[in-house]
């Protein structure tokens, strides 16, 4: 080994001197507290941005439900009491999978602490056919379709794309069915749609790529109804053969070159949309007929 290395790295042992300096905690920028007993609850709702948090919230208020916030050991949740049957506490994300405040880390962390048994992420949603989609409209996740799980090859011109490693990754069926539910009523019949949904990392602005996903990744008679970035992350925390999430989100864009204009104007409305939809559900859900 010649000295340059010898400076590099620490002497048989030294690991042991220099171990405190580079151990990192797995709390966020709050200290880890004991988590209160209020925390139990049965539903949480997942949101990743301002206009997410803002229409819950004012969904919430509007259905006469509290959003007070609650202390946990890693951040903060928001309480909305319960719901019909249901205790539900909410929790703001970074904006995708990634980082410490990502929904994945996010999710496991939230779903431990709390005991919660179903997980459920509103908000703001793109769709994929201006045809037969209205911004506005409602897009339920029966199954996510993780679109970053492909092969890139090399070919003789360009490089080829494989998704054979994607399978769908199906929703929460009681979560479904409660959403079914009301989803046959007049109020919500025209603007709900149910089917399967793109997630993954990628901030998608490009009609093209838009359309490659939708025609890769649809199955005959299963088209892709939209996409999103943070279902991908709440996968992290539910056994896949008993998943317990679902995807409710309002589209606001179509993923291509308008939809910055469309996202100033209609994430308002899509948000609100969504957020009302999964609160009205919960508290119209009614035990009796599920039995």
């Amino acid at each position: 080994m010649n000295s340059n290395a010898s400076q590099q790295f620490p002497s048989a042992g030294g690991w042991q001197e220099i171990k405190p300096q580079i151990h990192m905690p797995l709390t966020t920028g709050l200290a880890p507290q004991p988590s209160p007993g209020d925390l139990r609850c049965d539903v949480i709702l997942f949101v990743a941005v301002t206009s997410e948090e803002k229409q819950l919230k004012a969904v919430a208020k509007g259905l006469g439900l509290s959003f007070e916030k609650r202390l946990g050991r890693h951040f903060v949740y928001f309480d909305l009491g319960q719901v019909g049957t249901f205790k539900v506490l909410a929790v703001r994300t970074e904006m995708g999978p990634f980082s410490h405040d990502g929904s994945a880390a996010r999710a496991l962390l939230a779903k431990a602490e709390t005991g919660a048994t179903a997980l459920v992420s509103i908000g703001m949603a793109f769709g994929v056919d201006r045809t037969t989609q209205k911004l506005g409209d409602i897009l339920v996740s029966q199954s996510l379709l993780t679109y970053d799980n492909r092969r890139v090859h090399s070919g003789f011109w360009s490089s080829n794309t494989d998704y054979s490693d994607v399978t769908p990754f199906l929703a929460k069926e009681t979560l479904l069915n409660t959403l079914r539910s009301l989803a046959r009523e007049a109020e919500w019949k025209e603007i709900v749609k149910f089917g399967p949904m793109l997630t993954g990392g990628a901030k998608i602005h490009c009609g093209r790529f838009r359309d490659h996903l939708v025609n890769a990744l649809s199955r005959e008679n299963e088209r892709v109804i939209g996409g999103e970035m943070e279902g991908v992350g709440l996968l992290s925390a539910s056994n896949p053969e008993a998943p317990s999430w679902v995807v409710v989100k309002g589209i606001c864009d179509f993923a291509d070159k308008r939809r910055d204009a469309e996202v100033k104007i209609w994430r308002g409305l899509a948000c609100e949309n969504a957020a009302r939809f999964v609160l009205t559900a919960l508290r119209d859900f009614d035990p009796e007929l599920e039995s």
